[in-house]
């Protein structure tokens, strides 16, 4: 088992959390005042495990503003199509998850191996039945699109309908797309 940091343990979460707001205030610099500082506030931690646990959470911030960036650009591509933030999010988290794997520093447990493959493949699962449903989606709406074309024609060869009127219905049928969240221009 890997060894955690004496500024995670040691340190109580306020005072963790004030050391975590001065790193960022000074640019993860000045290891040297933050040491001095934490030793006056009677921890006795070294400039080393100070600024290890400093690049650490430089890393993590990194990290979540590079999530947040991903999440809302992906979210500005989907634009409201719920299926594409789905597949965004699904994505997200696999790299997240890969991201952890390749960074963390202790060894990873059996019990926590064996539940990252399960998520993994719950992820999996979630990306196939999505997809699933899109394609049948797809293709009832292919089918609907046929019949009513179907019906249109039928007016049309009975003579209820004029030639360019069922044209014109047609065009309008087989434009329908139920995965457009654009507001359909008005006539």
């Amino acid at each position: 088992m890997g060894v955690r940091s004496t500024v995670i343990t040691q340190l109580p979460r306020a005072t963790r959390l004030e050391l975590e707001q001065r790193l960022v205030d000074n640019g993860f610099t000045d290891y040297d005042g933050l040491t001095r500082w934490l030793n006056e506030l009677g921890f006795r931690l070294s400039r080393g495990a100070v600024n290890r646990y400093g690049r650490k959470f430089a890393r993590q911030m990194e990290l979540r503003a590079a999530a947040t960036d991903h999440a809302d650009t992906l979210a500005a591509a989907a634009a409201g199509d719920d299926g594409a933030v789905t597949e965004a999010l699904v994505s997200l988290v696999q790299r997240r998850l890969l991201t952890m794997l390749i960074d963390t520093d202790e060894p990873i447990k059996h019990s926590d191996l064996a539940r990252l493959a399960r998520t993994i493949g719950d992820l999996s699962r979630t990306t196939i039945a999505h997809q699933r449903w899109l394609a049948e989606a797809q293709d009832r709406l292919e089918l609907q699109r046929r019949a009513a074309a179907g019906e249109v024609a039928a007016l049309e060869r009975s003579g209820g309908l004029t030639p360019e009127t069922a044209e014109r219905m047609r065009a309008a049928l087989l434009g329908i797309d139920p995965f457009d969240t654009t507001p359909a221009a008005e006539s």
